[in-house]
């Protein structure tokens, strides 16, 4: 089967969407722990000691390791990945797809989540050949967030329409096969970003909704019914969710770390101790207990080690992304850049980091969907460095998805952003 890419409405802009709930640590059976950076793939291991880049692929929305250790990566319009010798070489296994999340099965089946009406694949074989089994997902603005297999042959998938505005869980039985929609207990404002299941069986949802808030759902009939737990969570926006071996919780919000519950989700403690970055985007276990978190700001990525149920945090990896703040600084960049606004989603505003390599006339300009203009951000001369600017909704704006563009004398590149209201 042929997939198509699903195309922005004029082509000067970049055709790369990252995800704002990447999956961006994975951790295979042998212990060690893969990580998707601004710049590359890591991997490390000895619990994080040392870090040893892997890939320059960048891009990385999910990541998933299968049995044999093979891993994989979903990008953001270059298509899925895969390594068959523990990281050190990749291979395209299928190209021209936006996959926003990973998962797979205890049969050893790989599910992909995509924007676009190609909905969700299936492979059997690996990564080898693909079958979309989504067939009554017929709308081009569908976004799979997030896909999880149970240990029961359950795989569920959160679901937004409409690019984040409202969204739904979906459940298949089957191998993917037929999907039912299950919403009894779930609100339909919610975005739901992050599953993971206990001991039992049982399975939690994680979502946001529109007013940067969010909540965690539980279910003990495989989703059919689905009850509110979220005794202390403050109503935070929730991006991850896992289980270790012990079946404590643990919730990674977007700006105020992160939360443990001991009693299957009923009450929730924040266990922030030496947690420098609250804004977490990724939550791995490994079979030790080791938790694993993964923080990201407008200007760098961090990745932080508990090993005692996360009464403790030490940093084990960090990244610089704005080398305004980087050791050893060059006076001014080599290059032009446009970086990810943050933060991402944002309600009313958001900042853009920029540099430039030498003095130049710059444009940055906001569009909506459809490719129309509706900001001018800046329109003038700049001096070589790195620049931050503003970009503020103010009311004026509906939620959707916008595009930002740096444009110089000799560069222009395109950014995605979303407006949560």
């Amino acid at each position: 089967m042929r997939y198509l890419t699903w195309l922005l409405c004029f082509a000067s802009l970049s055709q790369t969407i990252t995800s704002s709930f990447a999956q961006s640590l994975a951790i295979n059976a042998q212990g060690n722990i893969f990580l998707a950076a601004e710049n590359g793939v890591h991997a490390s291991k000895d619990n994080g000691v040392s870090w040893q880049m892997i890939s320059e692929l960048t891009l990385v929305n999910a990541i998933t390791t299968n049995s044999s250790d093979h891993v994989f990566l979903g990008t953001g319009g270059s298509g899925i990945f895969r390594s068959t010798d523990d990281g050190q070489t990749f291979s395209r296994v299928i190209d021209d797809l936006i996959v926003f999340s990973l998962s797979i099965n205890s049969n050893g089946h790989l599910f992909a989540g995509l924007l676009g009406s190609g909905g969700i694949l299936r492979s059997e074989d690996n990564g080898e050949s693909w079958s979309s089994v989504s067939g009554l997902f017929s709308d081009p603005n569908l976004v799979c967030n997030s896909i999880s297999a149970d240990g029961a042959g359950h795989i569920f998938a959160g679901l937004g329409w409409g690019f984040l505005r409202w969204g739904t869980v979906y459940r298949s039985s089957n191998n993917g096969e037929n999907w039912g929609g299950f919403l009894n207990g779930l609100p339909q404002t919610d975005v739901f970003t992050a599953f993971c299941f206990n001991e039992n069986g049982n399975v939690f949802s994680g979502s946001l909704n529109f007013g940067n808030s969010g909540s965690i759902f539980y279910s003990d009939d495989n989703g059919l019914n689905w009850i509110r737990k979220d005794n202390g969570l403050n109503n935070n926006s929730i991006r991850a969710l896992a289980a270790n071996g012990q079946d404590h919780l643990f919730a990674g919000t977007s700006s105020e770390g992160v939360f443990l519950s001991t009693d299957s989700g009923d009450i929730w403690v924040q266990v922030n101790n030496g947690l420098s970055d609250k804004r977490i985007t990724s939550i791995v276990i490994g079979s030790n207990d080791h938790i694993f978190v993964k923080t990201s700001g407008s200007d760098e990525e961090r990745v932080f080690l508990s090993n005692d149920n996360g009464s403790s945090w030490s940093e084990v990896f960090t990244l610089i992304t704005n080398s305004v703040n980087a050791k050893n600084e060059k006076p001014f960049p080599e290059s032009f850049t446009l970086e990810q606004n943050f933060p991402n989603p944002f309600n009313p505003s958001t900042t853009i980091t920029y540099s430039l390599p030498n003095k130049d006339r710059v444009k940055i300009r906001v569009y909506n969907e459809i490719g129309q203009l509706v900001a001018t951000l800046f329109d003038g001369i700049k001096q070589a460095g790195i620049h931050k600017i503003d970009f503020n909704a103010n009311g004026q704006l509906n939620s959707g998805i916008y595009f930002y563009t740096l444009e110089t004398s000799s560069f222009r590149q395109s950014k995605k952003m979303i407006l949560l209201k």
